[in-house]
């Protein structure tokens, strides 16, 4: 048994200069998300999607959607959509930036949060609530002991409380991660950890080191159908150029043409 996950960040028509590769347009997102619905697969949270693995049951084609940080356009714009086609998400957040700005982006750029409101709504809908860490470092894997514990399990209580939840998963900040802070959010209770890394999740994975596929803005939907045919990359070009037929390859051609969708 075997599926994938998605890792989105923002989900937005603006983002602040030099960050606009992290940010996917909701039109384009919309086309993604119809595309997952017609090729017959159900996009869930990754705790439902565990759940399945370890049940033998992903026969549905069931696809793990997460969205990193807590962004407010995560409940603005990626919500709607995803209810509109039936699915859901899981959003890690960082609770000591919940209702504010973010504080790790590049340029010493900010963008909005999500409120506790806000994340409410997300779990009403049948999202996942997951961590992020307590602050987003910026380096996780170069922390150790007390500073290494207070983001594993700072805030964790506070979510719990606030929303009513429980929180079963953790995706590593900027996708580092180290066998210590690994070990430490398997004492610390967590059900699994998410990285950066692409890769397919089988039943025999490591659940502390769950591969997710980046989806970016500059990714073309043909880039993201052969992401889910083949499992690789949307952004290892040069090996989708050489697998592509070659009249697909041509400047005149649009791959994003090629597949058709419902606005």
């Amino acid at each position: 048994m075997s599926a994938r996950i998605l890792a989105y960040h923002r989900v937005c028509d603006g983002a602040a200069p030099g960050l606009e590769s992290w940010s996917v347009r909701p039109s384009v997102f919309r086309r993604q998300m119809t595309l997952l619905k017609k090729l017959g697969y159900h996009g869930v949270p990754v705790n439902a999607l565990l759940d399945a693995l370890e049940r033998g049951a992903v026969g549905e084609k069931l696809i793990g959607l997460s969205f990193d940080d807590g962004y407010l356009d995560t409940v603005e714009h990626a919500l709607p959509i995803l209810q509109a086609i039936g699915f859901a998400g899981s959003v890690y957040i960082v609770p000591d930036a919940v209702g504010g700005e973010t504080t790790w982006e590049a340029e010493g750029a900010r963008s909005r949060l999500a409120g506790w409101s806000d994340l409410r709504k997300l779990a009403d809908a049948g999202w996942e609530i997951g961590m992020h860490s307590c602050s987003h470092p910026a380096r996780l894997d170069l922390l150790t002991g007390p500073e290494l514990e207070l983001e594993v399990r700072g805030g964790l209580q506070r979510i719990e409380d606030t929303l009513g939840i429980r929180v079963e998963t953790f995706a590593f900040p900027h996708g580092h991660y180290s066998a210590e802070a690994v070990a430490l959010i398997e004492r610390a209770g967590y059900c699994a950890a998410l990285t950066r890394d692409p890769g397919t999740v089988t039943s025999a994975a490591s659940r502390f080191l769950l591969p997710r596929y980046e989806i970016k803005r500059r990714d073309t939907l043909l880039e993201f159908a052969f992401m889910l045919w083949t499992g690789i990359a949307p952004r290892r070009r040069a090996t989708f150029a050489r697998l592509a037929p070659a009249r697909l390859n041509g400047r005149a051609h649009r791959p994003e043409s090629t597949i058709s969708t419902t606005h």
